[in-house]
């Protein structure tokens, strides 16, 4: 038990350390607006939440890149999505700046629903996964 408790600490260390951006702490709005519009995908939520950490899995299985900003490390950013873009649920996306709305709105926006149906049955029908249909161009 404690072997497994102490592996448990040793990864979301390495995780935390090698694998989040290092987005100072209270950000302030003009620094927010400044990163959503100059990243091509930004997720906002919390690394405790499980929708977070579905969604950061399905964007990198398909080989999107995507920044991500911690809620627990900026928590007046929070308020400010949730009076700004009249947003409740996190994780939120935002794609080329713009505010696309929760990860149900952004799989629906670009058709995930119907991919991971499709490629379902790709999958049990041996056939290959097209990824490429996911490329996202800022205009």
């Amino acid at each position: 038990m404690i072997i497994i408790t102490l592996l448990i600490l040793i990864t979301n260390i390495i995780y935390t350390r090698f694998y989040t951006d290092d987005f100072k702490k209270d950000i302030t709005v003009e620094e927010f607006n400044n990163y959503i519009k100059t990243n091509k995908i930004v997720i906002v939520g919390s690394k405790t939440c499980p929708d977070f950490n579905r969604l950061k899995k399905v964007l990198s299985y398909i080989n999107l890149q995507f920044k991500e900003i911690d809620l627990n490390s900026n928590l007046n950013m929070r308020q400010h999505i949730s009076l700004t873009y009249n947003n409740k649920e996190f994780p939120v996306v935002f794609v080329c700046g713009e505010y696309i709305g929760d990860y149900h709105d952004f799989y629906k926006r670009y058709h995930l629903d119907t991919f991971f149906s499709d490629m379902l049955y790709k999958t049990l029908a041996l056939r290959p996964v097209n990824f490429s249909r996911f490329n996202i161009v800022c205009g």
